[in-house]
């Protein structure tokens, strides 16, 4: 997603970003869907940009998965010279997909040179990547 930069601007590009997925999952009527990445948004936000993420979750049968503590870290992206801490990346995953709101660890590799963290998604999918269940979906869609 575009860089917060608290401009109307960044506002104006993760509309359009958002607009991005829209059409994606709309040329895809009917099947499941993992997006992931740095969504420049704390999940629990209220600005702007965090309501168009929420209402494209609403719109698609969506969920955005908590994070586990299993790690006891409570941030992705880490600032340490600035002391900036902050949890912006996220999964987007079909509800269909998850068997629990609890699927989401974040990866503490200090070997990692990026000042985001890796975060891993465990999921079953067996049985989902059929052409039926695909008709199947697109039916109860309609």
């Amino acid at each position: 997603m575009p860089w917060n930069d608290r401009t109307l601007k960044q506002a104006i590009d993760y509309e359009a970003t958002v607009g991005c997925l829209q059409g994606i999952t709309d040329r895809h009527i009917g099947c499941v869907f993992l997006f992931g990445g740095d969504f420049s948004v704390p999940k629990h936000s209220i600005n702007a940009c965090s309501k168009l993420v929420h209402h494209l979750i609403q719109s698609n049968n969506l969920c955005l998965p908590n994070l586990s503590n299993t790690n006891f870290i409570d941030y992705t992206y880490h600032s340490d010279l600035n002391g900036h801490f902050s949890l912006l990346d996220h999964f987007l995953i079909s509800t269909t997909v998850v068997d629990t709101s609890e699927c989401v660890s974040i990866l503490d590799d200090h070997d990692n040179p990026s000042d985001h963290f890796a975060i891993v998604c465990e999921m079953s999918v067996s049985g989902l990547a059929t052409d039926e269940h695909c008709v199947e979906s697109k039916r109860g869609e309609l």
